[in-house]
């Protein structure tokens, strides 16, 4: 299973398999002021993944993992944050959004690119890049553009997004407007949306760029070429110009998806507004550099260097690098006999927190990507399928996993009822309450699993212990690394 962020999957999340899931990070202790007992300020924080990087846009659904997500927050800068508190701020430094307009059945909010913030390139951040959201966010708007159908599971969105069904496809009313100086745009919703701020359009990839892309071009414009290329943008969306969406959904879809980056590379692909910029990446490392025109954003602190190494899962190599001083902050699976091997360590902190992260088993309901899918959990299967759904879940020992992986690090931890708000949301106890959470927590694990064998018995009269009537395809990798989907 994979730590990943939420996101819109044809894979159905089911929330009653989500495991509670802490992170922990250990950090030097002298990580962010002093380096090597010289009194030298640091310039480089090396920080240790356990995951891979496979793309550079982690909206996708197949690269919406940890890692993509980690070098996209460093890299790309959006209208909100979250402080250590988990409030949503406001990145004034960027942009403003407000409410215009609050009426039954008509809310309009307007967000607003702070005059002067550029890309990387130096073109301006206007509000024609937060129309991309739109885009590849609402089904109305693929269908109308004549674009494949993002909520036919069999076939693959010409933007291959995972923000189609979620709140923003939900309430969004038509095409946003675009103000007549290009910073603000306005979206009208069909209902009050109280989180418009976390579900409302944002920054993510320059329109100017994947439009360049999506035209073949391998070098950065010139100022006026890239104030083109946006106009055309505005212009495509505005039009519904089929062909030269799908050409810019091919771009966004699958041409970001890179495992190594160097001096070959497009550099269109690395056009961002973040406070650093990838400068190189290989098998072993991802390294960071700061961005010489960043102004979306708060000042840096004086790290210059970001190097994230990557791909090592085993916690030893990980200690015995912040033991030696070869690393800053490691980041790791959560497993009490890493946690005890950290802490033996005078010169590091470990600190251990919930996580917005989370793990989760997926069961496969229908196809995705234009592959159809007749398994025993498909939804075409009716009432069988529905019973194999649920008696799969029943037996699941989520609870028997939090007992023996996450509570010897956090004896708080708990059985997640929801995979939409969490126990420290103050919404948890009444969603987990209504959302039919309760009848796969009752009794114990073993009631719980001689419940799901009835259920299988009712298609399987023989099944039971040594017999294995069903077959069941479980996409996994290294123990607690990837997702799995059934």
């Amino acid at each position: 299973m994979e730590a990943r962020t939420k996101t819109r999957s044809l894979i159905a999340v089911v929330a009653v398999v989500a495991i509670a899931l802490i992170g922990f990070i250990a950090v030097k202790a002298n990580h962010s002021t002093k380096s090597g007992g010289t009194g030298a300020a640091r310039s480089t924080a090396v920080v240790i993944e356990s995951n891979t990087f496979t793309s550079i846009n982690n909206v996708t659904p197949a690269n919406n993992i940890v890692i993509n997500g980690d070098v996209a927050y460093l890299t790309g800068m959006s209208l909100f944050h979250y402080d250590d508190k988990l409030n949503i701020v406001q990145n004034t430094v960027l942009g403003t959004v407000k409410v215009a307009v609050n009426k039954p059945g008509d809310f309009e909010v307007v967000y607003t690119i702070a005059s002067g913030r550029v890309w990387s390139d130096g073109t301006p951040i206007t509000a024609v890049d937060l129309l991309l959201s739109h885009v590849i966010s609402s089904s109305a708007y693929a269908k109308s553009a004549g674009l494949p159908d993002p909520t036919n599971p069999n076939v693959t969105p010409a933007f291959d997004s995972g923000l189609y069904g979620a709140v923003y496809d939900q309430h969004v009313v038509g095409i946003p407007t675009i103000s007549p100086d290009l910073l603000s745009m306005t979206v009208k919703y069909n209902a009050s949306i109280p989180d418009f701020e976390l579900n409302g359009p944002n920054l993510s990839l320059p329109v100017h760029a994947l439009e360049e892309l999506a035209a073949g071009k391998t070098t950065v414009g010139t100022a006026a070429e890239n104030l083109a290329a946006s106009a055309k943008f505005l212009s495509d969306v505005n039009s519904k110009n089929s062909a030269a969406l799908k050409a810019m959904g091919t771009v966004f879809s699958t041409g970001y998806d890179r495992t190594t980056i160097d001096a070959s590379t497009n550099p269109l692909l690395l056009v961002n507004n973040g406070a650093y910029l990838i400068n190189a990446v290989d098998t072993n490392q991802i390294t960071l550099t700061a961005n010489p025109t960043y102004n979306s954003g708060p000042a840096l602190s004086g790290i210059t260097t970001m190097v994230i190494k990557q791909g090592i899962a085993d916690g030893s190599p990980s200690a015995q690098a912040l033991s030696n001083g070869d690393a800053d902050v490691y980041q790791g699976q959560p497993t009490a006999d890493a946690v005890a091997q950290l802490k033996a360590i005078k010169t590091v902190t470990v600190s251990t927190t919930s996580s917005y992260a989370y793990e989760h088993i997926e069961l496969r309901l229908a196809g995705s990507s234009g592959a159809s899918y007749s398994g025993p959990f498909a939804k075409s299967g009716g009432q069988k399928a529905a019973d194999l759904r649920k008696a799969f879940l029943l037996a699941y020992p989520r609870a028997d996993i939090v007992a023996k992986l996450v509570q010897p690090i956090n004896p708080n931890a708990v059985v997640l009822g929801s995979v939409v708000y969490f126990p420290d949301n103050p919404l948890y106890a009444h969603v987990t309450s209504l959302n039919g959470m309760s009848a796969y927590n009752v009794g114990t694990q073993v009631s719980r699993t001689a419940a799901a064998l009835a259920l299988v018995k009712k298609w399987y009269p023989t099944a039971g212990n040594g017999n294995t009537p069903i077959a069941i395809n479980l996409l996994w990798g290294s123990p607690r690394k990837y997702q799995a989907s059934i």
